[in-house]
């Protein structure tokens, strides 16, 4: 609002001539607030603030929509790492080892035990990935709030 009207101005002017002499000249201007008052700035400047407030609202619900997913994954994939590795890991575990005991009485094949084993393992690695994402989405956490969840 400040610049909205410049009632007065100075004007300085300097050059050169159709043959080379030097031509200054000055004088003072003013402008009637009634012909000039930046309008059209304050109305670009007024359009841009509206558009930079509604943008970032946008965006903050955007992000915290996101927050709200990430943390509900979270809990999600804490409670299905805690799931494998308390109960599914060591009945597998277990499974396995009762098949090699009775593989070694005779009683069961041998490719039952390579079966299981190769069962533990996809558990185990299944465990890794979900430890993985589990990473995943703390680093975006962090990546959109700075802070570690």
């Amino acid at each position: 609002s400040r610049d909205s009207h410049s009632p007065l101005n100075l004007i300085l002017s300097a050059g050169r001539g159709d043959l080379g002499e030097a031509r200054l000249g000055g004088g003072i201007a003013w402008t009637f607030p009634v012909l000039r008052s930046n309008q059209g700035e304050q109305a670009r400047a007024q359009a841009e603030r509206v558009r930079a407030v509604s943008e970032s609202e946008v965006q903050r619900r955007s992000l915290a929509a996101a927050l709200r997913g990430y943390h509900a994954e979270l809990t999600q994939v804490r409670s299905a790492i805690d799931e494998i590795g308390s109960i599914a890991e060591l009945t597998a575990q277990a499974i396995v080892d009762a098949a090699i005991e009775m593989q070694r009485a005779g009683k069961g094949e041998y490719l039952r035990v390579l079966v299981l084993r190769r069962d533990l393992a996809v558990l185990r690695a299944r465990r890794l990935d979900l430890v993985k994402r589990l990473w995943s989405i703390t680093a975006d956490i962090v990546a959109i709030t700075g802070e570690a969840p």
